[in-house]
């Protein structure tokens, strides 16, 4: 290729829309948007942004018509420039993440899907290895989207120190991350959490980072940092498969060590120098195949054993009733006071302080019995279901929550029902 100037030179028109507009910058001229994979349609953006810096002519971009203002060279290209939003929002989002939990229908029963709403305290800063940029420090971006962004290598490395810095065990370590082939004759192992990467939304900037000299205290070098500034929020998205039913076992542990991600860590490179700091701002969970709390009650209801005394009522009714559905004809025998206070549901002690002689217990069971059939119901009480209903309906979002202690507590609190369903 020849020299940036020659390179500019099929992008005149190009060139022109973009001093006019500096929102052009990010993206393509119209004949290299759509299937191209050229180096020229690689590099166009920072090819353009390296010579408008280095012949200083940003400086006469105009804006708003004949209205022109300084734009301070490469820091002013960058600085306040919104990043993630409009209709590139949408396309990532649809595109990229598990927003509906029906796409999670061909995975176990048990597997949990988590999203983290997050906001940056602190400016975030993910280095790209972009060629032909006016700075070394590039923002990372999605090669497809142009969004900011940090990726899931790098959300699982963090969150990796996260679970060990928060007292996760090393078995369940492995089981979670996944385990490296150690050796020729070693395999590797994938682990039960998968991740997406952490979109940003909100405005970019530069920082500047200027070395000091010991002696004197003077800076030395500035360094600048492409960075996105304090404010702009972004979705951590957590996929855990249930496989032997570990997830019970590991979501509780897997959302502490999140926590202590956010309180103790960074999102970020340079989390040392205090970047990537972020706080909570809302959570939301999704459980294949988590019953309702209502049938979930019924479920542990139907597994419950059955009150002895209904059973006995029951044995004592079949005797007392003839094919026919018809109270059969008194006998001493089949109406015997054992039989006769289990029909009525009695203890000894309520039966033996109500009835005085064998006449009244009778006539009691009589009574029962017509009013029943009177109602059109059965005198005998009906036998418990043998399962519960499988439930049906499933939630966008099982539970969402702005609170993170609220979230937290109502996490650990459904992963330990999780175990009762899943059995």
């Amino acid at each position: 290729m020849g020299t940036p100037l020659e390179f500019l030179a099929a992008f005149e028109d190009w060139e022109e829309a973009c001093r006019r507009d500096q929102k052009r910058m990010d993206t393509l001229p119209g004949d290299l948007r759509t299937g191209s994979s050229t180096f020229e349609s690689r590099t166009a953006h920072a090819e353009l942004l390296k010579v408008l810096t280095a012949y200083d002519e940003v400086g006469n971009i105009a804006k708003d018509g004949d209205e022109r203002a300084s734009t301070g060279g490469f820091p002013g290209l960058v600085a306040g420039r919104e990043c993630g939003t409009g209709d590139d929002l949408k396309a990532w989002k649809d595109w990229l993440f598990p927003t509906t939990p029906e796409n999670m229908r061909l995975l176990p029963d048990g597997s949990c899907l988590l999203e983290v709403g997050v906001t940056l305290q602190s400016p975030f800063f993910s280095r790209d290895d972009r060629p032909f940029y006016p700075t070394d420090n590039v923002l990372r971006r999605h090669h497809v989207f142009h969004t900011p962004c940090l990726s899931a290598a790098g959300l699982k490395g963090l969150l990796h120190w996260a679970w060990r810095m928060s007292g996760g065990s090393e078995e369940d370590e492995a089981l979670l991350f996944g385990e490296a082939a150690d050796g020729d004759d070693a395999l590797s192992r994938q682990g039960l959490l998968y991740l997406w990467p952490v979109f940003w939304q909100g405005r970019t900037d530069v920082e500047v980072i200027n070395p000091q000299n010991r002696t004197s205290g003077a800076g030395t070098k500035p360094i600048k940092y492409e960075v996105v500034k304090a404010g702009g929020t972004g979705s951590l998205f957590l996929l855990l498969l249930n496989r032997e039913n570990a997830a019970p076992r590991l979501m509780g542990p897997l959302v502490e060590a999140l926590l202590h991600l956010l309180d103790h860590g960074g999102l970020s490179a340079k989390s040392s120098a205090g970047w990537g700091q972020a706080v909570f701002t809302v959570g939301r969970l999704y459980m294949k195949g988590a019953p309702k709390q209502e049938e979930l009650k019924a479920a542990q209801a139907a597994r419950a054993p059955e009150d002895s005394k209904v059973v006995a009522a029951r044995e004592a009714w079949k005797e007392l009733v003839d094919e026919k559905g018809n109270l059969r004809p008194y006998s001493e025998q089949l109406y015997s006071k054992s039989r006769c206070m289990a029909a009525l549901e009695l203890t000894k002690i309520k039966f033996n302080n109500k009835f005085k002689n064998r006449e009244a217990f009778v006539e009691a069971v009589r009574q029962k019995f017509e009013e029943r059939k009177k109602a059109g119901e059965s005198p005998a009480p009906a036998p418990a279901p043998a399962s519960a209903p499988a439930p049906e309906e499933k939630v966008k979002w099982q539970y969402e929550s702005s609170l993170r202690n609220n979230f937290e507590n109502e996490v650990k609190k459904r992963v330990k029902e999780m175990g009762a369903w899943l059995k």
